[in-house]
């Protein structure tokens, strides 16, 4: 996918961050960025469920969440649906802006097909899963298309790309807490290390 295809429509708002970051999640050389290779982490172990989902440990829904994370299941956005619908919540892409934790979210007509089309591609490329991992996670807490459970949905997305390869998952809250400002190169390294 082309980063010049990924320009602000003119229904898009004036605080749509959503857009610079997807341009650089378009423009980031990953395999260049990423010093880890795909057999960079441990094999997969038990009890990569509970640390997948620690974080959330007695919040109401993470037994389900827990329970629809299928590391079998190939990322794309209908999967990420079908879970977060399974964790029950509101399968739907929003349709306005958003905020959370003092940021705000741009909404513009054209955001969730283009979100979808990306998470697809992303899902099935060539990418190591780390790369699709991270890149995905990104994409989903800098876009935040669902009206909650963003977060969960990229962990989902980081078990999927993990798990699925074999690779073991780590303690995802430090990655949670982890500053991750739009565009910042630095994030993907450090998360790359907090990940294997």
């Amino acid at each position: 996918m082309d980063p010049s295809n990924i320009s602000p429509p003119q229904s898009a708002s004036a605080d749509c961050d959503v857009i610079t970051h997807l341009q650089w999640t378009l423009s980031v050389d990953w395999r260049a960025q990423l010093t880890h290779s795909a057999f960079d982490g441990t094999p997969l172990q038990l009890g990569w469920r509970d640390r997948a989902t620690s974080w959330r440990t007695g919040q109401p829904g993470t037994e389900r969440w827990a329970e629809a994370l299928d590391p079998s299941q190939t990322p794309s956005w209908s999967a990420l649906q079908t879970a977060h619908e399974a964790a029950g919540m509101n399968p739907e892409f929003r349709n306005g802006p958003a905020s959370s934790g003092g940021r705000h979210y741009g909404w513009y007509q054209d955001l969730e097909r283009r979100l979808i089309r990306k998470l697809d591609v992303d899902g099935t490329n060539e990418a190591t899963p780390l790369a699709r991992a991270i890149r995905g996670f990104l994409d989903i807490v800098h876009t935040r298309p669902f009206e909650e459970g963003n977060t969960r949905a990229a962990c989902t997305w980081v078990v999927w790309s993990l798990a699925g390869a074999g690779i073991d998952v780590a303690t995802l809250g430090p990655v949670l807490y982890l500053p991750k400002a739009p565009a910042d190169d630095a994030v993907v390294d450090q998360m790359a290390h907090l990940l294997v």
